[in-house]
C-alpha cells in the first residue's frame, strides 16, 4: 500500500510541475467551512468530514478543500524546479498531511471567466482534469419570520433548490458578502450554514479571517464537459483505480477489501441527477 502511495505522489508531482498558474484576484477574506457529507448515496454510515475554504476577493472567489489547496500551494512553490528536486522537497511535507476525499478534489471559482459564471474544476481517480463552466442562477426564498444565531452569527433563513436537492441556508447580514460554500451564493449576506433536506450534504462556517492570499487558476489539459459528463467519467475512472488496488500486495487481505469498497461507495456528489 505504501508503494501505491509513493507511486501516486510521484505521478502527481511529475505531472503537476509542468503546470502553469494564472493570477485571478487577491483574497481579502478567508472563510473556513466544515463539510459533512455521506460518501455513499443514502448511506448515513458513510459520513465524511472535511475542512473547506472560501477565499473572497474584489472580483472573484475560490472554494476548495483545505488540504488540497496545501498540496497545490507546494506544487506552485516548486513549479520551476526539476521534477526530482521538487519531489524530494514536496514528498516529506505530504506525509503528515491528510488525504482529501476523492469527492472534494475540486475548485469552484465564482465570477470566472467573467462575472456571473462559475468555473468548476475536478479530477477523477485517474488524475484526469475536467472543467465545467456554468451559469448558475439560484432562486432563493428568504423567510422573513425565521431568525436564529448560528455559530455566533445572527442569521436569517432562506431556501432554494439546486441540482435535484432542496436546501435550507442560514446567512448573516453582519458579513455583507453575497457568497458561500461550494456553488451557493446570491443572498444579501454570507452563507453561514447550508444543508440539503435529507442531510446528505452540510456546510457550516467555523472560522472567518482576513486574507492577503493570491487566488490562482491552475492551467492544465482540462477535458471540458458538463457535470453529467464528468460524473460519468468519474465512475469509469473508479474501475481503473480498483485494478491498481487489486494489483498491490497486502499483508492483510481485509485491507484490500476495505480499500476497494471505499472506492466503490464514492458516488454521492452534491449534484443529484
Amino acid at each position: 500500500m505504501r508503494k501505491i502511495m509513493f507511486t501516486v505522489v510521484l505521478f502527481v508531482v511529475s505531472n503537476a510541475i509542468a503546470q502553469k498558474y494564472t493570477y485571478v484576484d487577491r483574497a481579502k477574506y478567508k472563510f473556513t467551512y466544515q463539510y459533512s457529507f455521506n460518501e455513499e448515496r443514502n448511506n448515513p454510515n458513510s459520513k465524511v468530514i472535511q475542512d473547506m475554504v472560501l477565499f473572497v476577493g474584489d472580483k472573484s472567489s475560490m472554494f476548495c478543500n483545505e488540504d488540497r489547496m496545501f498540496i497545490d500551494s507546494l506544487l506552485k512553490l516548486y513549479e520551476n524546479q526539476p521534477t526530482q528536486v521538487a519531489f524530494g522537497k514536496i514528498f516529506p511535507q505530504l506525509m503528515g498531511s491528510k488525504n482529501s476525499n476523492s469527492l472534494t478534489k475540486y475548485y469552484v471559482f465564482k465570477n470566472l471567466p467573467e462575472f456571473g459564471l462559475t468555473t468548476y474544476c475536478q479530477e477523477d481517480m485517474n488524475a484526469s482534469y475536467y472543467k465545467i463552466v456554468e451559469d448558475i442562477n439560484l432562486s432563493w426564498n428568504i423567510c422573513s419570520d425565521a431568525d436564529s444565531v448560528i455559530n455566533g452569527y445572527k442569521c436569517k433563513k432562506a431556501t432554494t433548490h439546486y441540482a435535484g436537492r432542496d436546501y435550507i441556508a442560514w446567512f448573516t447580514l453582519d458579513i455583507p458578502i453575497s457568497d458561500g460554500p461550494y456553488k451557493f451564493s446570491g443572498l444579501p449576506g454570507l452563507i453561514v450554514s447550508i444543508h440539503d433536506t435529507k442531510n446528505e450534504h452540510s456546510f457550516s462556517l467555523i472560522a472567518a479571517t482576513n486574507s492577503k492570499k493570491d487566488i490562482y487558476f491552475k492551467q492544465v489539459n482540462y477535458i471540458e464537459t458538463d457535470l453529467k459528463g464528468f460524473i460519468k467519467s468519474f465512475e469509469a475512472s473508479k474501475s481503473s483505480f480498483i485494478n491498481l488496488l487489486e494489483s498491490a500486495t497486502y499483508s492483510d487481505e481485509s485491507v484490500k477489501y476495505r480499500a476497494i469498497m471505499r472506492v466503490q461507495q464514492c458516488n454521492n456528489f452534491v449534484e443529484l441527477f
